[in-house]
Parts: C-alpha cells; sequence; structure tokens
C-alpha cells in the first residue's frame, strides 16, 4: 500500500552533531529525482545553522505523497532539502549519526550519513513504515503547525515579560556608585537592617598603638620631596662603586651592576648548614613525585632531560641558561611551577642552619687562600640524565584554598610583631619603612618583611587562600620567581619576564604631555581564593574598594603660599580626587561562585582591554597577584610612571631602586592618594619629577633588566649554587691568577 503522506514534519536540527560541512559528491549516484510526481520537490526550505546554533524548521510535503523510496535529504553543502529516490542512495555511506527528530518522532525516522572518507554527509528523513491495517485506519495528523505558532506566542509574550522585569530591576537599583552584595542567596527583599549590613565594606581592624611612621627631616619639603632626592644619591653611590675587575662582563654584555649580588649570598646561605649530599638527596626526593616542579637535568654541559610544567616555562627556563651551561657541572634541578612559594623552614631549625653556615662552613671555604677553579665529577647518586627517579615518600603538603598566615610565620623570629600571641595585640612596625604620618615607604626591603606587618593576615589574599599551596617545611633547594619574606624558595629571574609574555610596544606609546592624568589599572581578582566572603581580605579588592571609595582620605596641604610654610595632613572627601583614579577589575576569577556574583555586584567590573591601553595614562599601577604581577618590566620600559604596590620580592631589589626608578605604595593605604595627588600637582613640581622618574626608569630598565641581564644573574645563582652541592665546596672558589 501507499504510504500516507503527513502535511507537516517538524525537526530540531543541529549540525554541530553531524560534524560535516559538505553533501556527499557521488556522481550519479547522488542524483535528484522527481520519481514521486511533479512538485513533490516544492518543499519550504530552511537554512541549516552550521555554526552549531539549534534550528527549528518546518516544511510542507507537495503533492502526490511521497513514495517508500523516496526519502528527504538535507545538503549540507547548500543546506537546501531535496528528494532522493532510494535507488540513489550510495552504498558506501556508512552508519547513521546521532540526530534524532525533535518533534513527531513516531512519523518520521532521521540520520545522518557520512561518506568514508568524512568528507560530506547527507541528512536522510524517511518517513516511518505504518504499524495500521486497511482496517484500522491511522489516527489524523495532529495539528502541529497551530500548536506551534500557539507555542511560539507563548514563549516570546514570557520572554518580554522577563525582559520588562529586567529593565524595572536595574533602573530601580541605588545609583550612589556603590555595586550592594546580597550574601543570603534566595532573599528577594531583604529587610532594611539587612540592606544597610550588606551595603558596607567590611574592613577588618588593625590593632592600633604600634610604633608609628618615623618623622619625616624637617616641614618645610614634603615627604616625597625628600624620598626623592635620596634615592637620587643613593643610586649614584651603588653606581658609582662598581668594580671594574670583571671587565669582559661589562664589555660584552653591558652588566651595569657587576657587584649587586648580596641577594644569592643572603638566599643560599642556609644550604652552607647541609651537608652536600643531603641538598642533592632532597632534589632527588622533590622530583621523584609529583610535587608541581619543573625538573632540569644537566649532564655533560647540556640540558639531557626536563618534565613537568607548561610548554612556555620549560622553553623558557633551558633557554635562560643556554649561553652558559658549557660552564656548569652534572646536576639536577628543581624549579617551582606555583606562583606561590614552597619552602617554609621554622624558625629555630633556620637559626641553627643560618648559624652552622656562617661559623663554620663558609669560613672554612673563605679560609682557603688557593681556591680550585672547577667542580667535581658527577655526584655518585646522579643518573645517566635521562629520567628521574620516582620516590615514594614526599615532604610537600598540599593546602590549597586555606589561611597560610600561620605557616607563613613560622620562620619569624618570637619577638617579631607576627608572633606576638594576642591576636588584638599584633601591631604593624611602620616605623621600620614608614616615613611622615601617611607612611610614606622608605624602606622596601622591611615593607615587604611581613615579620615586620602581621596586619597582612586579614589583607593579603595569599595569607587567605593561596590558590595553590603545597609546601616543605625542611629545606629544599627549590627555584621559585619570587617569595614572600619569610620563605626559603631560592628566587631567579622569571622565565615570565625572559619570555617577554607581557611585551612594551614602543610604537603603541605616547609622550607624556599626551597621556592622561591619571593612575590606572585592569586586571583580574588573583591574589588568593574567594570563600565565604573571604575577597574583602585580599589585596587587590582592598586596593581597588579603598581608592574608589566614597569615605574621607587624607592629603597634604601647606598652610599658606609662603614657602617655608609647613606640609600637614588634612582630611578631605575622597570623592574630591576621583578625577585622579582609574583603577578597576576587569576579571572576576578564583572564587566559589556566591563569592564570585557578590563580587561582580559590589564592583564596578570593566571590560577587559588590551595591555598596550595602558600607555594612555601617567600613572600605572603594579599590584601583587598570586605572587609577582608579570607587569612590572613592560611598565618600566614605558614613558609612564609605575606606583607599585608589592609584597613578593624579586631578584632585581638590589638592581631596580625605590623613588628613583617607581614610587612604593605601602600594605596599609593611607599614602596612595596623596602620593598620586603629589606627582600630579604642578605647583610643587610633582608632575616634572614624575616625568623624570619615569623617564630615568625607562633608561634603567633597558639596561639592567634585558634578557642579558636575567641571564647574567642566572649565572652567577648557578654557580654559587652548584658550589655550595658540591662535596669540595671548601676548596671550590674563584682564582683571579687562573683567568685567561
Amino acid at each position: 500500500m501507499t504510504r500516507p503522506a503527513p502535511s507537516l514534519g517538524l525537526f530540531h536540527i543541529r549540525c554541530a552533531q553531524l560534524q560535516v560541512t559538505q553533501s556527499w559528491r557521488g556522481g550519479a549516484a547522488r542524483a535528484e529525482t522527481d520519481a514521486t510526481g511533479k512538485g513533490a520537490a516544492e518543499l519550504a526550505p530552511k537554512k541549516v545553522d552550521r555554526c552549531g546554533v539549534p534550528l527549528f524548521g518546518h516544511w510542507r510535503l507537495g503533492s502526490p505523497p511521497i513514495q517508500s523510496d523516496g526519502p528527504l535529504a538535507i545538503d549540507f553543502a547548500t543546506c537546501n532539502i531535496n528528494i532522493l529516490a532510494q535507488a540513489a542512495l550510495p552504498s558506501s555511506l556508512t552508519a547513521p549519526s546521532h540526530l534524532v527528530p525533535a518533534r513527531d518522532s513516531r512519523r518520521f525516522e532521521v540520520s545522518s550519513w557520512r561518506s568514508p572518507a568524512a568528507e560530506s554527509g547527507l541528512l536522510i528523513v524517511r518517513h516511518r513504515k505504518p504499524r495500521w491495517s486497511a482496517s484500522s485506519p491511522p489516527p489524523p495528523p495532529p495539528p502541529v503547525l497551530p500548536q506551534m505558532m500557539r507555542q511560539r506566542q507563548y514563549i516570546i509574550l514570557t520572554a518580554a515579560v522577563f525582559f520588562a522585569f529586567c529593565v524595572y530591576s536595574v533602573f530601580k537599583l541605588p545609583r550612589d556608585g556603590t555595586r550592594r552584595i546580597l550574601n543570603a542567596a534566595g532573599v528577594s527583599e531583604p529587610t532594611p537592617s539587612a540592606k544597610l549590613k550588606v551595603e558596607q565594606w567590611v574592613e577588618v581592624p588593625r590593632p592600633t598603638g604600634g610604633p608609628k611612621p618615623k618623622p619625616a627631616p624637617g616641614t618645610a619639603s614634603h615627604p616625597i620631596q625628600y624620598l626623592l632626592g635620596d634615592a637620587r644619591r643613593e643610586l649614584d653611590k651603588v653606581t658609582g662603586r662598581q668594580s671594574s675587575t670583571l671587565d669582559d662582563a661589562v664589555k660584552d654584555n653591558g652588566v651595569q651592576l657587576i657587584d649587586e649580588f648580596d641577594t644569592i649570598h643572603e638566599l643560599l646561605t642556609p644550604f652552607w648548614g647541609l651537608k652536600p649530599s643531603t641538598i642533592r638527596s632532597r632534589v632527588k626526593e622533590a622530583l621523584g613525585g609529583d610535587n608541581m616542579l619543573i625538573g632540569v637535568a644537566i649532564r655533560n654541559h647540556k640540558v639531557t632531560h626536563m618534565q613537568g610544567g607548561p610548554d612556555w616555562q620549560r622553553n623558557a627556563t633551558e633557554g635562560m641558561m643556554a649561553k652558559f651551561l658549557q660552564y656548569l657541572p652534572d646536576m639536577d634541578l628543581a624549579f617551582n611551577i606555583h606562583d606561590e612559594p614552597r619552602v617554609m623552614v621554622p624558625h629555630d631549625d633556620l637559626t641553627r642552619l643560618v648559624h652552622k653556615a656562617r661559623q663554620e662552613s663558609m669560613p672554612a671555604s673563605n679560609a682557603n687562600k688557593n681556591p680550585v677553579n672547577e667542580f667535581s665529577a658527577k655526584a655518585p647518586e646522579l643518573n645517566d640524565g635521562h629520567s628521574f627517579e620516582e620516590t615514594k615518600l614526599t615532604r610537600f603538603n598540599t593546602f590549597s584554598h586555606q589561611a597560610t598566615w600561620t605557616h607563613s610565620r613560622m620562620s619569624c623570629p618570637p619577638d617579631s610583631p607576627a608572633r606576638i600571641l594576642e591576636e588584638d595585640e599584633r601591631t604593624d612596625d611602620v616605623s621600620r619603612y614608614g616615613m611622615g604620618d601617611l607612611g610614606f615607604v622608605y624602606n622596601t626591603t622591611a615593607m615587604s618583611d611581613i615579620c615586620l606587618t602581621p596586619s597582612l593576615s586579614a589583607s593579603y589574599g595569599f595569607f587567605d587562600r593561596p590558590n595553590a599551596y603545597s609546601i616543605v617545611h625542611d629545606l629544599f633547594p627549590v627555584f621559585s620567581q619570587s617569595k614572600v619574606s619569610s620563605y626559603n624558595d631560592i628566587i631567579y629571574p622569571s622565565p615570565w619576564y625572559w619570555y617577554m609574555k607581557v611585551a612594551y610596544e614602543e610604537d603603541k606609546d605616547r609622550p607624556w604631555a599626551n597621556k592622561e592624568d591619571k593612575l590606572y589599572w585592569r586586571g583580574s581578582t588573583t591574589g588568593g581564593f574567594s570563600r565565604s566572603g573571604g575577597w574583602r581580605r585580599q589585596h587587590r579588592q582592598h586596593f581597588v574598594q579603598k581608592i574608589n571609595a566614597g569615605d574621607q582620605a587624607f592629603v597634604m596641604a601647606k598652610k599658606g603660599d609662603a614657602e617655608a610654610v609647613p606640609w600637614e595632613v588634612k582630611e578631605v572627601p575622597r570623592g574630591d580626587y576621583r578625577k585622579l583614579i582609574d583603577v578597576s577589575f576587569s576579571h572576576v576569577g578564583q572564587c566559589d561562585p556566591g563569592d564570585c556574583e557578590a563580587q561582580l555586584q559590589f564592583f564596578d567590573v570593566k571590560d577587559r582591554v588590551e595591555q598596550q591601553d595602558a600607555w594612555a595614562y601617567k600613572y600605572l599601577l603594579d599590584v601583587d597577584g598570586n605572587a609577582f604581577s608579570g607587569r612590572f618590566y613592560a611598565f618600566l620600559q614605558s614613558r609612564s610612571l609605575t606606583f607599585k604596590l608589592a609584597v613578593f620580592r624579586e631578584w632585581h631589589g638590589e638592581w631596580l631602586r625605590p623613588w628613583a626608578h617607581y614610587v612604593p605604595l605601602s600594605p596599609q593605604g593611607d599614602d596612595w592618594l596623596e602620593a598620586v595627588r603629589f606627582f600630579n600637582d604642578s605647583s610643587v613640581g610633582g608632575d616634572a619629577e614624575a616625568q623624570r622618574i619615569a623617564e630615568a626608569s625607562r633608561d634603567w630598565a633597558n639596561k639592567v633588566v634585558r634578557k642579558e641581564d636575567m641571564e647574567a644573574w642566572l649565572f652567577r645563582l648557578m654557580l654559587e649554587y652548584a658550589r655550595v652541592i658540591d662535596d669540595r665546596r671548601a676548596t671550590i672558589g674563584f682564582d683571579p691568577s687562573t683567568r685567561k
């Protein structure tokens, strides 16, 4: 019998599921047919969305009815709907795919076919064989079109009502510049008291009564003016005292500061308190398990094996060492993959290690009058360098997304502010690094010493909930790109900088006079992982909230116009200086869903921008993320002035000087607004000083933080480390008389 033809068919088509983009082209085998009679192909064709967006289409089949040997075909090359004769289907087509009709499945069967070469495909639509007899006629087809039209009307009406509600809600929100946070999910209308509570930024109170910032010398000059002059004098001393004993290094590579390597000495001193074999065995242990490290095996002056970490970091790490591998002995090295530091030695252990190093091991080495300019042969425990032996034990403990302050202060002296037993008595010792009533930073080393600033426990993301945290409490030689002061990682020049992951494009910069007079920053909520409202205790959120707040702020002003009139602190509405600030988040992440949503509501999150857009502004903010920010060198190379808020320490601490190359900012924040205001104040020479520092930092960065400088510093570090792990380290050294 002839199959009855329903008047309408409705299908849901997803090209993405078919994974075909062209129709099968089989010559005559694919020829269209009009076997079903004139008008059989008079369909209402619908375009198929090849981008994977669902398409609801319907078509009316012509008359006379489609025969059993006339399947419906959709050509994915032209997106047209055609009729094929059964005989026209090629025998080489493969098995059907996963496409099924969305509606009326009892009357249609749908399958997709692909050629063996997987270059093309056809969507085949057949009527199902009837399950009724002549005595039992088929039921009439349901009125699909009217039903579909009603459903569309309902959908459109529902969408319109929802859109109107959203628009009404948006315009009813208060527009006072601060986003509100609803902490209680599911509460549609908070009580007035609840509204008052959630509208406020919850500031963790700092214990008061501790040491105050030291007074600025005199009152006739602004404290910043004194700091600028002092920085210039100190930099002149440093550059003037450089020796010329390594003239070849200076001549070939242009290294400016050949004597400023005290950081390397300080980093490696504790390791002189361990036996060389102990250090080597700990490297072997660390690389033998999944400890989030990049392992580097050096054999016969070549890198013979690397494992772990992303490709770019492995490539950059090897590239940084390529020029001096010929001078290094056989050894294995462990480089940290995490942004966060990894080695935290308790204070009593660290004290004993340093004491042994300074009283025994290092004096014995220094007493040697005839040092040997070569390393020992390969250590007995080293393998052939083509793999790292698996170990069953690891001393690394992982607790990411948990508070780390208790661990982080373990190496602090017992009498330091961070180790005070009563929380409400842990006051910051600002006198060690702050100057003047607003605490302008005069000593960045002390400022970044967490043992002096316990308030960081509730205002810095790393101490609240780091995004990653896997540490060992024994002294392991792990090389990290940056670290907190209390940790014992060996810091080295970051492959991120060497690989130029954030590059400065000079052609997109502009002259100082054409830049906007604003402090500019865009970034994400990195720095810690936020859970249960923890974002209020993290440094990036703290900075963005405070610098944009509508409360009172402190600035400095003169009592009169005379030059000798003293400067004094004055309280002003922060909004009076809003035109100087353009600091916002452009992404919210590293948070539980509730905390992410809360931050999206509270902060005025801007669209993402290109890094090169920053050069349109005079003042650029560089602030720590999960560790160091990675933008610092690009900022220094630009024609803008860099303001830097950083607790994480990097290798260049001796080479880049605060107030000479950048403006340091305190963790507390009393100085932030006044620092920006001062450099924008032409009446006291602030704008001229800002331009001078911007040009000086640009010139200096192009001399001391180039790839050559990073390689030279790492070379020196590798030589010193190779000596400390050598069994004959007491006899190894540099003998100038053997220079060729």
